[in-house]
Formats: structure tokens, C-alpha cells, sequence
């Protein structure tokens, strides 16, 4: 390796860390990355020339939000501020504050408690169910933070086909429903980023039932996009499911929601 050019060998070492992922968690679907820093101990010129560098090429994974907090807020900003790409399941971490209470950190908020935060790509694959799934990613477009492109990818179709659902909240009724997708997420962030950001929305559509990851091949999917309702029907979308997507053989299909925010807005967590 010493003997290759130094600009090959740079390649070599961005090779090399792309394809490692640090996973924490169970994550049985993704290999551990043990002695993959191996190599920095390997000769004090290699040490040099990676330095920090691997921070931005390796895929952190996490299993979920609570993994996610639990490694990289404890960690220090100049490492924070390095790290480049992040998966994590969407399940919330929930804690005790005593008296029987209980405080909920949702992945939108969650991001907030890592300062410093300034991702290429922020992948999350979700494990809730298909209200909170939503709600995901409607907070992450409106409010989220320390992403430049965001991955958010789901098992199934439910996520834009569950009907409206009433939840008691402190002794009140509140509604959650849906808006038709993706046209309303570009609406929200263009309102954020600014309709002239390049900033965008999209949604992929697996066109195979049952079949994992097939989303993320894009061979095996198709572009998305729901039907806006009349104006005067508007109030009425998302009252009832939507009876196509939730058909046995529809229900099936993964999802995958691409949001890229726009190219000149501050997307630290800090913002």
C-alpha cells in the first residue's frame, strides 16, 4: 500500500471506510464494523493521512433513537461536526422523570440533542406504526434539523393510507389524519427553504408486495404521488383509508420519502 501513490491511496482509504458501517444496537441485518480502525494503528504515515477523514466516510447505524443519543451525544462536537452519514431505527426513546411520568424523545426532536450535527444523508427506517410514521416525517420536514437529504423508508404502504384516528390527550380529542403526499411536504418546505431552494420531495413506491428493500432498487419501484382533492372535497382526504393502498395485494409495498433541503439553508442542528 506504501508504495501506491498518495492520491491513490486516499482513494483506497474513502473506499474502504464507505463501505464500513459502525452499527450499535442488534442490527442483525448489518454486518459490525469490528477492527475496521485497525488500520489507523497500522503505520504512523497511514495514521496521518486518514486522520480524522473516516469520521465523514463511515455509515453510522443505529438501532434507535435511544442508541442514536446514547453514542453521539456524550460525543465531542469536533466529532459531531465530522460525521457525514446516520441510519437509525425510529423508534423513540422514552424516559422516567418520575412520579409515574414519562418523557417521549421522537427522532425530529431527538436530532435537536446533538449539536453540532451536519449530515449528507440522514436514513431512517421505520419500525412504529403508521400514524407516528407519518407525523416523522411531517415534523422532519417542518422542523427537523442537521440533515441535508433525509432517506425515511417504511415496510408498507399504511403510512399514506390509514384512515383519520381520534387520540385522547389530556382529557381533550384531537384528530390526526392525512394530507395528500407529496404534494403537501413540498408545500411545507418550500415554505421553510423557500419556494427558489431546489429543495424537494419525493416519494418511491416498491412494485413488488412483501419483498424487503426491494424499494431501494430502482428497478423495483416507481415514483408516488396521491391525487390533491378538489378544494371544495379537501377537508374529506384522509377521513376514510385509502382503500386501494391498504388492498391485500397493495398493502405490501414499501415506501421510500427523499427530502433534500435547500442548497443554501443552515441545516445544523443548531439552527
Amino acid at each position: 500500500l506504501l508504495l501506491l501513490p498518495a492520491e491513490l491511496r486516499l482513494q483506497i482509504y474513502n473506499h474502504f471506510f464507505s463501505s464500513t458501517p459502525f452499527t450499535y444496537g442488534k442490527l442483525n441485518q448489518m454486518a459490525p464494523a469490528s477492527n475496521h480502525l485497525a488500520i489507523l494503528r497500522s503505520c504512523r504515515l497511514i495514521n496521518r493521512e486518514i486522520d480524522d477523514s473516516w469520521l465523514g466516510q463511515v455509515l453510522f447505524a443505529f438501532e434507535n433513537v435511544t442508541d442514536l443519543l446514547n453514542q453521539l451525544s456524550p460525543a465531542p462536537r469536533r466529532m459531531i461536526e465530522q460525521i457525514r452519514r446516520v441510519r437509525v431505527g425510529s423508534s423513540p426513546l422514552t424516559q422516567s422523570i418520575g412520579d409515574g411520568q414519562e418523557t417521549t424523545y421522537k427522532l425530529p426532536w431527538a436530532l435537536d440533542l446533538i449539536p453540532g450535527l451536519y449530515l449528507d444523508t440522514l436514513t431512517v427506517i421505520n419500525t412504529d406504526g403508521p400514524e407516528l410514521a407519518y407525523e416523522n416525517v411531517n415534523y422532519l420536514i417542518r422542523f427537523g434539523s442537521g440533515w441535508r437529504e433525509l432517506h425515511f423508508i417504511t415496510g408498507n404502504s399504511e403510512m399514506l393510507a390509514f384512515p383519520r384516528r381520534s387520540i385522547e390527550h389530556n382529557e381533550t380529542t384531537q384528530f390526526q389524519w392525512r394530507d395528500p403526499q407529496p404534494s403537501t411536504w413540498i408545500r411545507d418546505l418550500a415554505f421553510r427553504d423557500h419556494v427558489h431552494s431546489d429543495a424537494f420531495v419525493k416519494i418511491y413506491r416498491s412494485t413488488q408486495s412483501n419483498a424487503p428493500g426491494s424499494v431501494m432498487d430502482p428497478n423495483s419501484r416507481e415514483v408516488f404521488e396521491q391525487k390533491p382533492p378538489s378544494p371544495e372535497n379537501s377537508e374529506f382526504f384522509g377521513i376514510d383509508k385509502d382503500a386501494q393502498l391498504m388492498h391485500p395485494d397493495e398493502i405490501g409495498k414499501e415506501l421510500l420519502v427523499i427530502v433534500r433541503r435547500g442548497k443554501d439553508v443552515d441545516i445544523s442542528a443548531d439552527e
